[in-house]
């Protein structure tokens, strides 16, 4: 006979058995879950946080400008109505009494009566057909006679005439230009005005007269090029300086041109204005150490424009650059580390 009393009891034991087995394997599953979500949650919020190395750089103090170049230039003009023809071509060097070419001058109807008179260099230097018009008002000897407001005028009522290079073999009217000499034995001067709002007392001082600057000329693809302040000008509301640099023969064909003067130069560990921490108790940073976001407190050095340069934290070390998207202690995962 088939005891199912005790065949029951059996299955029960089997069944306990099997609880006592899963239970702890769950559980085990729900330390992984758990773990895995943290480690998930942990690499999501990475995603959204900016972490990049700390960067030694520099970043400059600039004080942008039109600069006016004024030049040591000599106009010859033709003294009749003729035909211009040039020997030489622009930017070439000529002495002094050098024929730079002829002008036929015609009289009456026949060709008989074609003269040729020629045409000298009263200077030596290098020769240009750029005659811009500005030439007589652009002297280095008078340029506190310069003003912007007085030079825009000037620059809208002599873009109403004919003017630029002069080409070989046109006809010029009497008293027209021919060519000028520029005299590369001089330096080219540049012109700057500002508005006494526009410059701070320390960007003044940096301004003085004979002090060593440099500036950039746009038109020069941003080549820093190195001066000095020959003069000053300044009154109650204007401040002008005449700079001199080295003579250069592209300069020939630039009258005017956006610039900037380089005040000054911050080296250091650079960052965005973003990037930085502002409490009581003055500035800090949020970095990755070991796994975790940690507070470092720094010195600012400079601040030009959204850039500072700080002192307190190494090349290399990680800096988060969204210091709004974390907390100190919270942890974070970075491919850098």
């Amino acid at each position: 006979m088939v005891d199912l009393k005790n065949g029951a009891g059996l299955k029960k034991r089997r069944r306990t058995l099997k609880k006592k087995r899963i239970f702890p394997l769950i559980l085990l599953l729900l330390v992984l879950i758990f773990a895995g979500g943290n480690i998930a949650k942990r690499f999501v919020v990475s995603l959204l946080v900016e972490i990049e190395p700390a960067r030694v750089s520099s970043i400059e103090e600039v004080l942008a400008t039109d600069f006016l170049l004024i030049r040591y230039e000599e106009v010859v003009t033709i003294p009749f109505g003729g035909v211009w023809k040039p020997f030489f071509q622009e930017g070439e060097r000529i002495a002094k009494n050098t024929v730079v070419g002829f002008v036929e001058k015609t009289t009456g109807t026949s060709l008989e009566n074609t003269e040729k008179v020629d045409i000298v260099s009263p200077q030596s230097g290098v020769l240009s057909f750029y005659v811009d018009g500005y030439e007589s008002v652009c002297n280095p000897d008078d340029w506190q006679q310069l003003s912007m407001p007085e030079f825009n005028k000037l620059e809208v009522s002599l873009n109403k005439k004919p003017a630029g290079v002069i080409q070989a073999g046109n006809f010029i009217a009497a008293g027209g230009p021919l060519f000028k000499v520029v005299d590369n034995l001089k330096p080219v001067c540049l012109f700057a005005e500002f508005q006494k709002n526009q410059i701070s007392e320390a960007q003044e001082e940096l301004l003085q007269k004979k002090k060593a600057i440099k500036v950039r000329l746009d038109r020069n693809n941003g080549e820093l090029r190195y001066g000095k302040i020959e003069d000053v000008y300044q009154s109650e509301d204007v401040y002008r300086i005449l700079v001199s640099l080295p003579y250069c023969q592209e300069h020939n064909l630039i009258r005017r041109t956006d610039g900037e003067i380089l005040l000054d130069m911050h080296n250091g560990v650079v960052i965005k204005k973003d990037t930085l921490l502002i409490g009581d108790e003055g500035y800090g940073v949020f970095l990755v150490d070991k796994g975790k976001v940690s507070y470092r407190k720094v010195e600012v050095l400079a601040d030009v424009d959204n850039d500072v340069v700080i002192r307190g934290v190494a090349a290399g070390e990680m800096l988060i650059l969204t210091p709004s998207l974390v907390e100190e202690g919270q942890a974070i995962f970075s491919l850098y580390e």
